[in-house]
């Protein structure tokens, strides 16, 4: 992005002078600054909005992969459903096999991502209670 502005403002006839020096800027050189200020970073917004928009992490996708990641750190292991495979694979453009959480799972404990009946990860409730407990002591 600074390339762009320097390259913007070089084109538009800014001229650049020591420090302390005044220089007046010819109208030119003020329309590229106002460019600089207004167009390119709503330009670079739209360009980032355009990209996020094809994200497609949700909100349900962020908690079941740190239930995944806290199961594996817990247990060394984790066992994912075929739909959480899926969005693992999805999210992280490569095969579940070739990631972190994918590796060394062939062990013959069977770790899966327990719910409760509101549908909240078990794994996570229980990191919680350990972070409330931690804080409580410290206090």
């Amino acid at each position: 992005m600074t390339f762009l502005v320097g390259t913007v403002l070089k084109y538009f006839g800014l001229v650049t002078g020591n420090e302390g020096v005044y220089i007046q800027q010819n109208d030119t050189a003020l329309l590229g600054i106002r460019i600089c200020v207004s167009i390119l970073p709503m330009v670079s917004a739209i360009i980032a909005y355009l990209l996020l928009k094809r994200f497609k992490m949700t909100k349900d996708d962020h908690t079941m992969i740190r239930a995944a990641i806290a199961t594996k750190h817990k247990y060394g292991t984790v066992t994912l459903t075929e739909y959480e495979r899926e969005r693992c694979e999805l999210l992280a453009g490569y095969k579940l096999e070739d990631t972190w959480l994918g590796k060394d799972n062939n062990k013959t404990e069977n770790h899966t991502l327990d719910k409760n009946e509101k549908g909240e990860y078990m794994i996570l409730l229980e990191l919680d209670e350990l972070k409330k407990k931690q804080l409580a002591e410290a206090e």
